[in-house]
């Protein structure tokens, strides 16, 4: 579900129109609340009450090799953000090592130079 139209506001509370962006199906007049975990969290986790389905979040994780036994991982959050690591891998397979490696070895990278591998990304917020 997609926000169309915010009809009204006070402080943080907002009611607004929804459409699917699957079967188009509106919902009027929905009760919100303005904050992160809303937009991030609540908004594409909504089900359309006609044909109930989600906005999908993009959670594949994407690399850059910088070396072949050095690979920087960008992982996307379900909330919407994504963090980047630095991680030693074999060499043998990126695909694979870029998936398996960054949990147990990688070392999270500051916003500034995850940034800087990733500039596809630089409109979504860096999770802290």
């Amino acid at each position: 579900m997609k926000i169309t139209k915010i009809k009204s506001r006070h402080s943080n509370d907002f009611w607004a129109d929804f459409k699917c962006e699957f079967c188009n199906h509106e919902a009027k007049n929905v009760s919100c609340y303005e904050d992160a975990n809303f937009r991030n969290n609540v908004i594409p986790a909504m089900r359309c009450k006609e044909c109930g389905r989600a906005t999908e979040v993009d959670t594949k994780i994407r690399y850059v090799a910088i070396h072949q036994f050095v690979l920087i991982v960008m992982t996307p959050r379900r909330e919407g953000t994504w963090k980047a690591y630095v991680t030693p891998v074999p060499g043998l397979n990126h695909s694979m090592e870029a998936e398996k490696y960054w949990k147990q070895d990688g070392c999270a990278l500051e916003e500034r130079h995850a940034r800087a591998f990733f500039p596809s990304m630089e409109k979504v917020p860096y999770a802290r």
